[in-house]
């Protein structure tokens, strides 16, 4: 029984940002939004900025943010379920040892890096899964998601890093469901930029 006039569509990344504006403690202040997930409204990465007053621009879109479709197919490629049990390979991940880890580590660098403020392939899988599956054979299960928590983490780290840096503000807010992985959060709050 709510008025249709009260109801309105938005994009779903601009939902993204306000909702972790608004439940933020930088209301009133210069604030760097950061939304990454798997893919709202053809896009899966922003990046925008809400001045003192609250208004709200976008800088960035891009829909080659592989991220979190990339989590998803290695939930997947270690038997669980995708969509729901991504938090169980980040727990698995401190599990892993850096020295066998690191070979996994490697296959996912070969894919996707951040340029700049941006999100650059250098080799996009036509198929993740199976390409996936095939440069991680016979890598064991938590050295696959050591590597895949760390490359993550270092993807975000230097992306957050360069934009800060881009626009010179230090306070920032994340959402998506990449943003939903608390440890490659925790790295965040831990950089001095921030």
């Amino acid at each position: 029984n709510i008025d249709q006039s009260k109801v309105k569509a938005i994009d779903h990344h601009k939902a993204h940002a306000y909702y972790s504006y608004y439940t933020s403690n930088m209301i009133g202040k210069d604030v760097l939004s950061f939304t990454v997930d798997g893919m709202g409204d053809n896009i899966n990465a922003t990046i925008s900025t809400f001045d003192k007053d609250g208004n709200w621009k976008r800088h960035y879109a891009t829909n080659e943010c592989g991220i979190a479709r990339i989590y998803r197919y290695m939930t997947l490629l270690l038997g669980m379920k995708p969509n729901e049990h991504e938090y169980k390979v980040m727990g698995l991940a401190p599990y892993g040892k850096e020295k066998y880890a690191i070979q996994a580590y490697k296959v996912f660098e070969k894919t996707l890096r951040v340029e700049g403020t941006e999100f650059v392939w250098n080799i996009k899988p036509n198929d993740s899964y199976y390409w996936f599956k095939e440069k991680l054979e016979g890598i064991r299960f938590d050295s696959i998601a050591w590597g895949l928590q760390n490359w993550v983490e270092s993807l975000l780290i230097k992306w957050t890093q360069n934009t800060i840096r881009k626009y010179k503000i230090s306070n920032i807010i994340y959402s998506g469901g990449v943003a939903m992985n608390i440890k490659a959060m925790g790295k965040l709050v831990e950089l001095a930029e921030v």
